[in-house]
């Protein structure tokens, strides 16, 4: 049995979620994706110490797509995983770093999204790494 078991994520079981965890270093071995060098939320870059205080998550939001992933910093990914207990700090760094229409700015901070199946609470998708989505139209009054 795991030391850890990791919570539910967008409806993904531990299980699940740490299946990904060999695909993506299996990608990076053979050079089919290329590790992160920028944190896709705040910027944060620290080439020289990949390892270390410079390491990057390869963060996946929907498990199905292992890899799909965003560069995410030791820092954002903490805030990011803690949304659910802690909104607080997480829309301090939404609001400190997003733009609208970034993926980050657009993740459910309901704690029921975690069980949810990702297609339920996305329906549509999340951007991918860089993009932005444009924002709905505001509709014209008559």
């Amino acid at each position: 049995m795991p030391a850890y078991i990791l919570p539910p994520y967008n409806g993904f079981s531990h299980e699940e979620r740490v299946a990904t965890n060999p695909i993506q270093r299996d990608a990076l071995r053979r050079g089919l994706i290329v590790r992160p060098e920028r944190c896709s939320i705040c910027g944060f870059s620290d080439p020289s110490d990949p390892t270390g205080r410079g390491y990057l998550f390869l963060h996946l939001e929907d498990y199905r797509h292992p890899l799909e992933f965003y560069g995410v910093c030791k820092s954002c990914h903490a805030a990011l995983h803690a949304r659910f207990r802690d909104p607080a700090r997480w829309l301090r760094v939404v609001r400190r770093h997003g733009q609208s229409g970034r993926w980050f700015t657009l993740l459910s901070d309901d704690p029921e999204s975690q069980t949810l199946p990702f297609d339920q609470t996305y329906p549509h998708g999340l951007p991918g790494e860089w993009d932005v989505w444009p924002l709905p139209a505001a509709p014209i009054d008559p």
